[in-house]
């Protein structure tokens, strides 16, 4: 099977998405799939993101990016969609595959003919809904025609990939599509995990507590209530790697204002080959989430995942999002934004290393069975050989 994974993005590229794109391209090819990455041409290379060379089964197409420059000066992907359209007529392939909600509209409006699968993070209307001020006429337009295009591709898609069980139910309570809507995992790379040494905890009583915070700083990231619940720990000291600096600039002003700016390690941005050694240099991880809807039900995050394969505690913020894919026994649950109780889940964790570790056991057989880059990648393949199978 050939699969055009598209995207208007370059890939690889050290974006989010991007991290996750090449970590499912490459398992999707070691799973025996050929894939076509086109995206705008990228200055980064697959091995400096996977620490390794991705499968000989990818091939990178890179078209021309000319997005924001001097005589392009605007942020469409009108021409990459053209490039695009170009190149699908020089290159059959089996299926389309695209996380990116408009690229999805395009191909499925100008290339019918081509099994499209869609990827879906979140239900972006009502992202849009929680972040923007509906009373302005203007952001009543962008919403109406998000829906409109969220609904064709809900619509026309020969089938649509979900990250949590939330996004499905919301989904479809929106677009009442009879498109298939499947719920697939994020993963862990285990190939990149494993090659870190270091992994259990070699805390001496007595010592430091290092607490991580590993990831990007947006609002909805919830960090601000860890710098919080500093003051309340003896001890403990936090490592914030990632983050742009505007952010940790806030962040840090925080910190002066609650007295624990000497406890608190702004690393800034960390290589994603790196992300492991890190992790394994932590005593336990936390992921503050707020309860909105992108924490509260949408995300499937990875740095879950990846804190669970490098066998460290985690404490979470407690989340219809986190309980659909994880338990009690895994994880250790704190309210969301509520300095105190993620202070008092901490303190026991330090307290009762036996149980911690107990815990994070169950959690790397957990990741094992099922949440990691293979098992995805086998689990979206099967669905889309049936889908095809099916027409």
């Amino acid at each position: 099977m050939k699969i055009a994974y598209i995207d208007p993005y370059p890939v690889p590229d050290y974006r989010v998405a991007s991290l996750q794109i090449v970590q499912m391209i490459d398992a999707m090819a070691r799973r025996g799939c050929s894939v076509e990455m086109v995206s705008p041409q990228s200055s980064v290379s697959a091995d400096s993101i996977l620490g390794r060379a991705i499968d000989a089964r990818v091939r990178f197409t890179g078209l021309k990016n000319i997005r924001k420059t001097w005589f392009f000066p605007f942020n469409s992907q009108k021409v990459f969609n053209y490039q695009v359209s170009a190149w699908l007529k020089k290159n059959p392939v089996d299926a389309v595959f695209t996380r990116n909600l408009k690229m999805a509209h395009y191909l499925l409006n100008k290339h019918p003919g081509i099994p499209c699968f869609f990827e879906s993070h979140e239900v972006f209307s009502q992202s849009f809904r929680e972040s923007h001020n509906l009373s302005c006429i203007k952001n009543q337009r962008k919403l109406a025609k998000l829906l409109k295009t969220e609904s064709v591709v809900y619509r026309d898609a020969s089938a649509v990939f979900v990250k949590t069980a939330l996004i499905k139910i919301d989904a479809l309570a929106l677009y009442k599509t009879d498109t298939p809507v499947y719920v697939t995992s994020n993963g862990v790379d285990l190939l990149a995990a494993g090659s870190v040494t270091g992994t259990v905890n070699s805390k001496q009583t007595g010592s430091k507590t290092n607490l991580l915070y590993l990831g990007s700083l947006h609002p909805w990231k919830g960090l601000p209530t860890i710098i919080h619940a500093l003051p309340a720990l003896e001890n403990v000291t936090l490592s914030v790697a990632g983050g742009k600096s505007e952010q940790i600039a806030e962040l840090k002003a925080l910190a002066e204002t609650l007295e624990v700016s000497d406890r608190i390690c702004f690393m800034g941005y960390v290589e994603p080959v790196n992300r492991f050694q890190v992790i394994a240099d932590a005593d336990i991880c936390v992921l503050p989430l707020t309860d909105s809807s992108m924490g509260g039900r949408y995300t499937s995050p990875l740095k879950l995942f990846e804190y669970m394969a490098m066998r460290k505690p985690v404490v979470i913020s407690d989340l219809p999002s986190i309980r659909s894919i994880t338990g009690d026994d895994l994880v250790n649950f704190a309210k969301s934004g509520d300095a105190a109780s993620f202070a008092g889940v901490i303190r026991r964790i330090i307290d009762d290393p036996a149980s911690a570790a107990h815990k994070t056991d169950c959690a790397f057989s957990f990741i094992l069975d099922k949440f990691n880059w293979d098992k995805c990648a086998d689990e979206t393949l099967n669905l889309i050989r049936n889908s095809l199978s099916a027409k």
